[in-house]
């Protein structure tokens, strides 16, 4: 391999094949690997939602919730980038919810998109009064603002 087409590659510019590839790890004395990519939660839970009850989905949201909490900052930053839609502006709004809460409790800027849908009417994660009333008073601001009244409690994992 010449000078100029090495520091191409060390440099992250230009496209090289797999025999390329294999052959500079032979010469580092390296095995190259595939391994297989982390599937994107955000459209994961989108395909999901597409066949789900508003249990399910409150389910699913709360699973993504967690999964968003665990991942690093810059998986983060690059998965959220990213607008999944469902066909439902209520799950949509859910799933802008969960990434602004994330967002807001990384201290990073939540994207435009998740901004954007609003759960109509308003959707109670409880059916009972009492749990109603708890909920007015401790939504997390993402969900109020959708529409979607959960009690912050319930967001938190067990």
């Amino acid at each position: 391999m010449s000078q100029p087409a090495l520091a191409a590659l060390e440099a992250g510019r230009g496209n090289p094949t797999l025999d390329t590839l294999e052959r500079w790890a032979r010469a580092l004395d390296l095995e190259l690997a595939a391994l297989p990519r982390e599937r994107d939660p955000l459209v994961d839970v989108a395909t999901a939602l597409a066949d789900a009850d508003d249990a399910l989905a409150f389910r699913l949201g709360l699973e993504l919730l967690d999964r968003l909490r665990e991942i690093g900052q810059t998986e983060l930053v690059d998965v959220v980038s990213r607008a999944p839609r469902t066909e439902s502006e209520r799950y949509d709004a859910l799933i802008g919810a969960v990434v602004e809460l994330v967002c807001l409790e990384r201290g990073i800027d939540a994207p435009a998109w998740c901004a954007e849908p609003v759960a109509s009417p308003t959707w109670w994660v409880s059916p009972l009064p009492a749990a109603r009333r708890h909920a007015l008073a401790t939504c997390p601001a993402p969900f109020r603002t959708r529409g979607i009244m959960i009690d912050e409690a319930d967001l938190v994992r067990a």
